[in-house]
């Protein structure tokens, strides 16, 4: 709350290039990996007063990350059903970084997350090479 009182009204929760593994509290707390995130995710946004930008970079931020795909990623049906609809996912398109974006893949992407999703774009990431 301390930044927000500073007067910052966006803030961002990232969970780009993180293991999926879970410790064992975890996984007693919670039935997934993206339950775990939405759950601390949601708790946060509403923590903060539902600022009115907030976004969620989910795990799986790109469809070559989708396991096992970005249609069937029970990881992101969760995000689209779980996470609050006033927060916002980032996405790259189909890779890290992505020179295109579809009209088409992103019409899929908002399907399964239920919202739009901001497009990010990743071209300065220096964790790829």
């Amino acid at each position: 709350r301390q930044v927000k009182e500073f007067g910052c009204q966006a803030f961002a929760i990232l969970f780009d290039d993180i293991d999926h593994t879970m410790c064992p509290a975890d996984k007693e707390a919670f039935s997934s990996f993206a339950h775990a995130q939405v759950s601390v995710t949601n708790e946060i946004y509403r923590y903060l007063g539902e600022p009115p930008v907030f976004l969620f970079c989910p795990t799986e931020y790109c469809s070559s990350l989708c396991h096992p795909s970005l249609k069937a990623s029970n990881y992101l049906k969760v995000i689209g059903a779980d996470l609050h609809p006033g927060i916002g996912v980032i996405w790259t398109g189909s890779t890290v970084i992505s020179k295109e974006i579809s009209v088409e893949s992103v019409a899929d992407v908002q399907e399964v997350v239920r919202r739009r999703p901001l497009i990010w774009d990743n071209l300065h990431a220096n964790d790829y090479a």
